[in-house]
């Protein structure tokens, strides 16, 4: 059963208004005159207004003949299709926004069936529900994150951790050469860099699960 069309809604007082200065635009260019500033935006807005109200109602009244030509299918498959399935191609005219419903509700209904023994993903199925909404959320940044991976502008935590870890042992090293050279305020001065610096990226990145070479997150010296 065709859903009921929705009646043109009422305009707005900023609607009506433009309205008139449209108006008033295109009398003026009919008259030779230059319309006002104003009166040339309202008729850019109510232009690109019309244009979107034409293209929704195109998108309702395809013509059977054209779907035919789309789908490579006779009148008499399409029909036969619509009985079928309820895939609503049935008329004269075709109302495309219905048609992507339906097609959508019939992946989400056949989810299971399309998938295929090896492909049980919840985000197919059902039209929606808080926690499919929070598994879809969650799916789409780890996916995020996967390509982001990729393209080299992402790097996991612990591999952060792993390669700043590398850089500790260097820099005691030139901290005990500072020692030799120089004395201790020197190493101290290094020493207390280390540590300010390793607090430093704890708190940028987050805490390590352990120390890379059992060394790096110790205090130095100790």
């Amino acid at each position: 059963m065709a859903k009921a069309r929705a009646s043109k809604p009422t305009r707005s007082a900023s609607e009506k208004i433009d309205h008139s200065l449209a108006a008033a635009a295109l009398e003026k260019q009919k008259r030779g005159e230059t319309p006002t500033r104003e009166e040339r935006a309202a008729l850019r807005r109510y232009e690109k207004a019309r244009d979107e109200e034409l293209r929704r109602e195109h998108y309702r009244t395809i013509r059977k003949k054209d779907w035919r030509e789309w789908s490579g299918r006779q009148v008499k498959v399409l029909n036969e299709q619509s009985a079928r399935y309820g895939l609503p191609i049935g008329g004269a005219t075709i109302d495309l926004p219905a048609v992507v419903e339906w097609l959508h509700d019939f992946l989400a209904a056949n989810a299971r069936k399309l998938a295929g023994p090896d492909d049980e993903d919840p985000a197919l199925a059902g039209k929606t529900s808080p926690a499919l909404e929070r598994y879809r959320i969650a799916k789409a940044k780890r996916e995020e994150l996967a390509y982001k991976r990729d393209l080299g502008e992402w790097i996991p935590r612990k591999d952060v951790h792993a390669g700043l870890a590398l850089f500790i042992p260097i820099l005691r090293r030139a901290g005990e050469t500072l020692q030799r050279q120089y004395g201790s305020g020197a190493h101290n001065i290094l020493d207390e860099a280390i540590v300010n610096a390793i607090d430093t990226l704890q708190h940028h990145f987050g805490p390590d699960d352990g120390p890379a070479d059992g060394t790096a997150t110790d205090q130095p010296g100790r």
